[in-house]
């Protein structure tokens, strides 16, 4: 049975700026992502909503985040964990740090893209001091995105093609909020809502997820109840 699992976090934020050029053809950028779930040594810090939907059978004391005074979240102790949730939590951590690069070319409306896994020194850091072994990431190329813009289409060529039509896919733009917007996310179980910070000084494809029919902005932030997204750079050529 399908559940709507709604995503609730205090915003605060300001836009980074990204110099941009008169006249340029392509764009480069750059988007981090990394989990949220806080590490101190064999402590891990998470939401009770995260912990209840993933990790059910690990218990858990309620405390104030460690990270924000206003927020509770679930503690655990890592060397408690049952060899399956361990592996679990382990496998989350490596895919959840995540580094991709997207070049863009505007005369040919194409994207490509690229990216590692856990080749960041935190993940690495995680692994060595709170799960005990060691990892030196991975790399991966994911193919490449077309945009057919007059007919809202994206074409994704990977190891296979796919098509994804994008004019029914619409931002809920937050209220109190300029430039905020949530959208509905299907997962394997539920139906999550996410949390988007756009910056109108982007270009729309300057983005890690697929186009939004009723937005012109580039995206600067995406939160999920799983990983927080940032954009890090943008080069224009």
């Amino acid at each position: 049975m399908n559940k709507y699992v709604v995503l609730l976090i205090l915003i605060s934020f300001h836009f980074v700026s990204f110099s941009q050029t008169k006249n340029y053809n392509k764009i480069t950028f750059i988007y981090k992502s990394k989990p949220n779930i806080t590490f101190k040594g064999y402590w891990a810090y998470a939401d009770t909503l995260l912990l209840q939907l993933d990790y059910p059978k690990i218990k858990y004391q309620l405390i104030k985040s460690p990270e924000d005074s206003l927020k509770k979240v679930g503690v655990f102790f890592i060397r408690n964990l049952s060899p399956e949730d361990l592996k679990k939590l382990r496998n989350f951590v490596f895919h959840a740090y995540t580094k991709k690069i997207y070049k863009y070319n505007l005369k040919r409306t194409v994207s490509s893209d690229s990216g590692s896994l856990c080749k960041d020194e935190e993940c690495k850091k995680i692994f060595e001091l709170s799960f005990e072994t060691k990892t030196n990431g991975s790399v991966f190329e994911t193919g490449r995105i077309k945009y057919n813009e007059k007919n809202k289409k994206i074409k994704r060529t990977n190891f296979f093609i796919t098509d994804y039509d994008y004019k029914d896919n619409l931002i809920e733009w937050v209220e109190g909020f300029e430039n905020v917007g949530r959208y509905i996310f299907k997962g394997k179980y539920n139906y999550y809502t996410n949390i988007i910070e756009f910056n109108p000084e982007l270009d729309k494809h300057i983005t890690p997820i697929p186009l939004f029919a009723n937005c012109e902005y580039g995206i600067q932030k995406l939160y999920t109840l799983y990983t927080t997204t940032e954009l890090v750079s943008v080069i224009y050529k």
